[in-house]
């Protein structure tokens, strides 16, 4: 088979894929699929979303390991002194830091709308949503 050949079939598992998953049940999967994230990618902004959520709770003691997180985004050029830190998150800080590593051909408000959607951080998903006065 050749390299094209695999490609094609790729594509088409992925896109059989799309139409098995229910995208209302898995809203974000669905987000990366649709906007070809790869892993690293998606453990990336999942992590993010971890350390937001921890200073969203206000829950400074359950931090990761400062080294594990740097090496995990160093590829992404974020400064991890400025997400530890004891401050509510933004969703100027959250869009910045979701360009670096996920590019911009996207919307945050959909992206976030996702996360929501599907459980993921969704009480700290809505109070970055409600920084954006379109949404409100």
């Amino acid at each position: 088979m050749t390299k094209e050949d695999r490609l094609e079939l790729l594509t088409h598992q992925v896109n059989l894929l799309k139409k098995m998953i229910p995208s209302d049940s898995y809203p974000f999967f669905m987000f990366v699929l649709n906007h070809n994230f790869d892993d690293k990618q998606m453990d990336a902004i999942l992590k993010i979303l971890r350390i937001l959520n921890y200073r969203f709770n206000k829950d400074y003691a359950s931090v990761p390991d400062i080294q594990e997180i740097h090496n995990e985004l160093s590829p992404y050029s974020i400064s991890i002194e400025n997400l530890i830190r004891e401050e509510p998150p933004t969703l100027e800080e959250f869009s910045e830091v979701s360009n670096s590593i996920l590019g911009t051909n996207f919307k945050i408000k959909n992206l976030l709308l996702s996360l929501k959607s599907q459980h993921i951080f969704p009480s700290m998903c809505e109070f970055l949503l409600n920084q954006q006065p379109r949404y409100r």
